[in-house]
């Protein structure tokens, strides 16, 4: 699971504006209940310090252009979705005939590692809020379900992200792969449940476009789209080498559809295509 060897093709990078900003509000002491003021204020600051770094509810991530899913598609559009959701670029379900549909039916709760720049931690902030936005559009899917929650000090996180040189990735992940600059590793149950992955952007030997296609790519993956495609050179899924960083609005709707509940884990290719019927007139959903 990650993406076959590649040799980086000359790119220009991408500038974005560093995510966090910090404010600060001082006060004076006015009358004989400033002193009371001063202490509310502490408490109000202390209180939005501890909160999550990251945090992505579906209930403001939802609404930014996502459409309510239906589960209907052009022969060809079912074709790739299988394709990506059935196998994957390495382990023992690269085979799609023997593979089943693998996703998490539980909060992803990221925790971020190594040595990020600004523009990493603004793409991922990105990309968590685009793959919400998609959840919420999911009639019968809610938060506690399944949504993606960066939070660095959570004690018990499912999903790392580290950011590294590629030569210390075996050190994170012993299931590497060498000569992928990004990469990933889910752990799924018998049943096909994801329980906690493993992603790992290189910080060497990129650019900044690329590694911010590498960190869409490579998180959207690890939700149990695993498998790469020649098939669409614009889609965050295609099998060469690239440096995109949009999701093409089929992107979208695999999303969608695996996380429909309808599709369960364990699901082989037989009963995947029984829920996902062709649209009568060609036209997908």
């Amino acid at each position: 699971m990650g993406n076959p060897p590649r040799q980086p093709l000359p790119r220009s990078g991408r500038s974005t504006a560093a995510v966090a900003r910090r404010h600060r509000q001082r006060s004076r002491v006015v009358d004989q209940w400033s002193r009371v003021g001063s202490i509310l204020l502490l408490l109000s600051c202390a209180i939005i310090i501890v909160q999550p770094k990251w945090s992505f509810p579906r209930s403001e991530a939802g609404g930014a252009g996502a459409q309510p899913v239906e589960l209907v598609g052009t022969a060809d559009e079912i074709s790739y979705f299988l394709e990506i959701a059935l196998g994957s670029e390495f382990g023992p379900d690269s085979a799609i005939n023997s593979a089943v549909i693998r996703k998490w039916q539980s909060p992803v709760i990221i925790r971020v590692q190594g040595a990020p720049t600004a523009e990493d931690l603004e793409t991922l902030g990105a990309v968590i809020a685009e793959i919400n936005a998609e959840l919420a559009a999911i009639p019968g899917l809610t938060p506690e379900m399944v949504s993606l929650i960066w939070d660095d000090n959570h004690p018990s996180p499912n999903l790392s992200i580290s950011f590294l040189p590629e030569a210390e990735f075996s050190q994170v992940e012993p299931n590497y792969r060498p000569g992928n600059l990004g990469f990933f590793w889910t752990y799924p149950n018998a049943q096909g449940v994801i329980q906690r992955a493993t992603v790992l952007i290189s910080t060497s030997g990129v650019t900044q476009q690329e590694r911010s296609h590498l960190i869409r790519e490579e998180l959207t993956q690890s939700l149990g789209l695993m498998n790469d495609s020649w098939r669409d050179q614009a889609s965050i899924f295609y099998q060469g080498w690239t440096d995109s960083t949009t999701y093409t609005e089929l992107d979208r709707k695999l999303i969608r559809w695996l996380y429909s509940p309808r599709l369960q884990p364990g699901m082989g290719m037989a009963t995947v295509r029984q829920v996902l019927p062709q649209h009568p007139h060609g036209n997908g959903s």
